[in-house]
């Protein structure tokens, strides 16, 4: 049902670009039977690839976005491996591996080199290096909030002597006073050493004007600089569901109309005219993270048979061309597709 793909490889361009992998595509069967040689053999080109990686870069820890790493860890035990995230982030993973939820295969120091190496970044300011030639800059910016509601669950103790807990007492009670909080993600700025070129990937992300905090036009006005410079020419940035979408099952995420209300954000932080039109001419925005619709058809309703991704991209293609003309190209990311800059 959810068989999005939210994880990206990336290198800095040059040498060894290519892995010195055999085409599958001569020897894939016609019919929609994978053979067991061929899942094998799929199976330990992923191991090669794998392998090569350095460096994870975590944006939060959602569910969609951690099980793959959580699942692979101490899969390949001869290359250490580095997890870079915010201390929020990190803290949530660690949480993974030290309650029972999967082996303890990722610690905060480097003193196991079998397990996965949790690195926090250390300031806003000071880039860290996560493979030869690319140095990562992260911003927090917000994915919704976290609301306490309703009555924790209280786990009965073994032991004799504890005192009674009525139902519904809560152990370690929240703040009442601040029912909400915000659930941060990260943007990251990646930047080739050599030649300064430089994309901005974007975690999971709500709109400022229901976040209401603004960490979004902090993010924009840096990348405003770095694209007037020249350096900054592409973005990932997510678009989970279609137009029709209420704003409040967003739940964090955007659609065409708030992606098109951030994307005006950053073409207003560019120049100092008023008008959006135009101001991003020669970005390429990736689109990334589009849920599956998993919606009901309902009797009655006409089901259109376009896929989720064709249907946004349409709305997208159809917003830049009616109304907002901001000048940049859109791709839609899909699994197997290679992008250079």
């Amino acid at each position: 049902m959810e068989s999005r793909i939210y994880c990206f490889l990336g290198k800095g361009y040059g040498p060894f670009w290519d892995f010195d992998l055999p085409d599958l595509r001569s020897s894939t069967s016609t019919t929609t039977t994978t053979t067991t040689t061929e899942t094998l053999l799929i199976s330990r080109l992923a191991g090669s690839i794998y392998s090569s990686l350095t460096s994870f870069c975590i944006t939060h820890s959602h569910f969609d976005h951690i099980s793959s790493l959580v699942l692979s860890a101490g899969a390949l035990i001869n290359t250490p491996k580095s997890v870079w995230g915010s201390d929020e982030t990190l803290n949530r993973l660690s949480y993974v591996f030290q309650a029972g939820l999967w082996p303890q295969l990722a610690h905060f120091d480097c003193s196991d080199q079998l397990a996965l190496w949790l690195r926090r970044f250390e300031s806003e300011t000071k880039p860290v290096t996560i493979c030869p030639s690319l140095e990562l800059q992260a911003r927090p910016i917000a994915h919704g909030t976290c609301t306490h509601q309703g009555t924790p669950l209280v786990f009965p103790s073994d032991s004799p002597d504890s005192p009674h807990q009525p139902n519904g007492t809560d152990l370690n009670p929240t703040n009442d006073s601040n029912p909400s909080s915000v659930y941060h993600s990260s943007a990251f700025f990646i930047t080739h050493q050599l030649n300064q070129h430089q994309f901005l990937f974007f975690g999971d992300l709500g709109p400022d004007s229901i976040t209401g905090l603004n960490l979004n036009q902090k993010v924009w006005k840096e990348a405003a600089i770095s694209f007037n410079a020249g350096n900054l020419r592409t973005i990932f940035i997510e678009c989970s569901y279609d137009s029709s979408r209420p704003a409040q099952l967003l739940y964090g995420h955007l659609s065409p109309p708030f992606l098109f209300e951030e994307l005006v954000c950053f073409a207003k932080q560019i120049s100092s005219t008023e008008t959006s039109q135009n101001q991003l001419i020669g970005l390429n925005v990736v689109i990334i993270h589009i849920k599956e619709d998993i919606t009901p058809i309902e009797n009655g309703i006409q089901f259109d048979g376009l896929d989720i991704r064709e249907k946004i991209f349409n709305e997208i293609l159809d917003l830049e061309s009616n109304q907002f003309q901001l000048g940049c190209k859109f791709w839609v990311a899909k699994q197997g597709d290679r992008f250079e800059f």
